[in-house]
Order: C-alpha cells, then structure tokens, then sequence
C-alpha cells in the first residue's frame, strides 16, 4: 500500500525515515523523555519496503508478538499492492499552545491504528502534548485529526478514502459542508 504522511493540514507522499545505531532505518514516532513516548517502527530487513532517498513509499504494517511475553511491536514490510488501501503517518503537532493536547479518533468506518507516539511540551509533558500514529485507510475510512493548540489557534482535519479509493484530506467543517450537499 502507498505511504502517506499528514502534517499541518497537508498529506506529502511518504514517510521519512531516521537512522538509530541499533536499528538502521526506521520510523520513530513522539519523543523520549519524561511524559512522552518515543515509538520506534523498524523496516523489515527479510522483507523490505520500498525505501527511496529515506522516504518509505509503499509499505504494510505488521504487528509481531513476542514468543515469550513482552511487548507487541510493529513493523513495515514490503506488500503486495492492495488496491485502495492507504498506510498515513498522522501528526498533530501544531502550534503550541499551553494547556492543549492534539489526538487523532475514528470517525467512520474501520481504520486500524497500528503505532502511536508521543511527543509533548514542559517538564514531563504537562504543558501540552501531540500524537504521532500509524494508520491504515481503506475506502468508507475516516479519521478525525484535533491538532494540538485548541480551536483557536487551528482547525479540526479529517482524513477519509471515498468509495472510489483516492485519498482525501480537508478542514471538519469543509467535510460537513460536502457530505451535507450530497445528502450523505
């Protein structure tokens, strides 16, 4: 599935990679520190993604269970192509603003959330905070993104694949406007 990330109100084709020593390329999402949580998503090494000038393009989610308890944890694998299904890193962080906290909720269908991070602002976080997640989109998804700094300062976003597969960004209010002329 193609890779997408949305930040700011716009989706950019790809997720950008970082390189940790352990790990070599990966996704990190959030930080690390006191009241954040710093996700790491490696690429499979068996079954590599499409990598491109550290940007992954295409690229499916797989969740791995340890054998002997511990921490599930995810990571990207290359992917038959499925058709109209769309794997987007979605960031809230916005505009700071103390006092406010910007999270990503399912809106309608059944997108699948399958990594999330943490980043915030202050000492242990208690200033403000922001989300970083990996979704699955398919058609009849839509995911409602409230950036971090609160209404007034930015507008609530929505995410949806309409029934024909294109991916599709806007302001809530400009997807309410849409859904009502069409009778939905």
């Amino acid at each position: 599935m193609k890779a997408y990330t949305f930040h700011r109100g716009r989706i950019s084709e790809g997720i950008a990679t970082t390189v940790y020593e352990r790990f070599g390329a990966v996704v990190a999402l959030g930080e690390a520190g006191r009241g954040r949580h710093l996700e790491i998503v490696g690429l499979d090494r068996r079954n590599t993604p499409l990598v491109e000038e550290g940007r992954v393009l295409s690229a499916a989610p797989k969740t791995i269970s340890p054998r002997h308890g511990g921490r599930k944890f995810t990571v990207l694998t290359a992917a038959p192509d499925e058709a109209c299904a769309y794997l987007v890193r979605v960031s809230t962080q916005w505009t700071y603003t103390q006092g406010t906290h910007g999270y990503v909720t399912t809106w309608a269908g059944a997108p699948e959330r399958h990594a999330r991070g943490l980043g915030a602002h202050g000492i242990a976080g208690s200033a403000g905070s922001w989300d970083e997640s990996l979704w699955v989109l398919r058609p009849g998804d839509d995911i409602l993104v409230e950036p971090e700094g609160g209404r007034r300062k930015s507008e609530p976003y929505r995410i949806w694949v309409e029934m024909d597969g294109s991916l599709q960004c806007d302001t809530d209010r400009n997807r309410e406007m849409d859904l009502a002329m069409r009778g939905e």
